[in-house]
């Protein structure tokens, strides 16, 4: 028998049963369907963070301080022992960091206290010193309008659009402002390019008196140009926190109390030693922060980054996915018992049929070969339908989550994730399922005897 013939003969059987074949397909896609849709939920859960995370460079960046107590060791009290060969956190520990092979950005993190003032409205802010090379790097290198500063002289500031929503402002075509009373609506071109106020308290020697408990300091108004607005961060942490970012130089030349400064005065702390509070490191790719967090440690000084617990992070999206796969498993499953007990009946209504072939010389794998070459049909046929049928529930899924979003954030991501590898995956997954489970009924075919076959027809 040729394969041809062979080929022939398992269409010839799928049309005689319309209705039958047809069930079986639909058993099949909504197993599919159902898989498929399962596995882009847990994509698009993992996607949509991975890409949160990734976007606000949360994984590659890290704050080191220095080490001013040994936690490790405790007194008779309970208390730390403060550790009295504190390494110092200076330009010199910056040039050492930047010595380490994997290292991209190093810079001081300084923090400026402010009051903001712009379009008659204000909030009080923390200014972040950001040197312009963090442009080239995410979350600055999108900005959502303007663009980021290129010098560390320039007198510009970015913001991002969680810090306008602290004044008051949203940007038109963003989302609504929620539970914020008294908001204004602006066009992004009404923002960009136009001056902002940093109001900073200063040290005035006018108002040491005594007898007063006036504390002597008075106002300081910088003017800023708005460069460039970033999108909002919804997961921060460190530098990307506050959303006013200025230029090194720039806020350093902001004059403001420093009141590290006085601290250390009172205390005795030589300024030179202990120059920084914290360093903001950079390094290329976030599998090598391990590595570079644990030489930071080696030289004295505490590290903190999110990325510790990216191993946990990335364990429970293998759960969720293996969760969600397994429902759609289960759906699977259903279509495959269907499948066997289609293939079984049709056994008993083609006894005759079989038992000719074999009569006239067809082999027991020749048999086997039509039943595997109906279910591969089935399976394929089922598995397109079915990854249509994921696809568009997907999409769908995933329209109607960001609609529901839209009165709280304004997000264009796909949260339903279908690509056409999934789609490739589900159809070959569905030809191999139909195929197992078309094993037993193929073997029972051909274990039929012809004589008895014909004999019983």
């Amino acid at each position: 028998m040729k394969f041809s013939d062979i080929i022939s003969l398992a269409v010839n059987n799928m049309t005689q049963n319309k209705f039958r074949t047809a069930v079986t397909i639909i058993g099949v896609a909504i197993g599919i369907g159902s898989l498929s849709s399962m596995v882009s939920i847990g994509q698009g859960i993992s996607q949509n963070i991975s890409n949160t995370l990734v976007s606000n460079d949360i994984f590659t960046g890290m704050t080191v301080s220095r080490r001013d107590a040994d936690y490790s060791n405790y007194g008779s009290l309970g208390n730390a022992i403060y550790n009295e060969q504190i390494v110092p956190l200076n330009d010199s520990a910056v040039i050492e960091f930047e010595k380490i092979p994997q290292v991209t950005v190093v810079f001081p993190e300084i923090i400026k206290y402010a009051e903001v003032i712009f379009n008659g409205r204000s909030t009080k802010a923390n200014m972040k010193s950001v040197p312009a090379l963090m442009g080239t790097f995410k979350p600055f290198d999108n900005m959502a309008y303007g663009h980021f500063y290129t010098k560390d002289n320039e007198q510009s500031i970015v913001i991002s659009k969680s810090a306008l929503f602290k004044l008051g402002i949203k940007i038109e075509g963003d989302g609504d402002f929620g539970k914020v009373s008294g908001g204004i609506t602006l066009p992004a071109d009404s923002i960009i390019n136009h001056n902002i106020q940093i109001v900073t308290k200063v040290f005035d020697p006018s108002k040491m008196d005594l007898n007063t408990p006036e504390i002597p300091v008075k106002n300081d108004t910088t003017i800023l140009q708005i460069v460039g607005i970033t999108e909002n961060n919804t997961l921060t942490a460190g530098m990307l926190s506050g959303g006013f970012f200025l230029p090194s130089t720039t806020c350093e030349r902001i004059p403001s109390v420093d009141v590290k400064l006085i601290y250390d005065i009172s205390h005795g702390i030589d300024n030179d030693l202990y120059q920084y509070n914290s360093v903001y490191v950079k390094v290329y790719n976030f599998k090598e922060l391990k590595t570079v967090k644990n030489k930071i440690e080696e030289m004295g000084f505490v590290v903190f980054s999110v990325g510790d617990k990216l191993e946990d992070i990335e364990k429970i999206f293998m759960l969720i996915d293996m969760l969600l796969a397994a429902i759609g498993i289960i759906a699977i499953m259903v279509s495959v018992f269907g499948i066997i007990n289609t293939m079984t009946m049709a056994i008993y209504e083609r006894r005759k049929e079989i038992g000719i072939m074999k009569a006239i010389g067809a082999t027991q794998w020749q048999i086997k070969l039509i039943f595997y070459i109906e279910s591969s049909i089935t399976g394929a046929i089922g598995g397109i339908f079915g990854s249509f049928a994921g696809y568009w529930a997907a999409k769908s899924a995933s329209s109607l989550v960001r609609n529901q979003l839209a009165n709280i954030i304004s997000t264009q991501n796909d949260f339903f994730v279908f690509s056409w590898q999934l789609a490739l995956l589900s159809i070959a997954i569905a030809v191999c399922t139909t195929i197992a489970a078309s094993i037993y009924p193929a073997h029972k075919a051909a274990k039929i005897d012809p004589l008895n076959a014909l004999r019983r027809e």
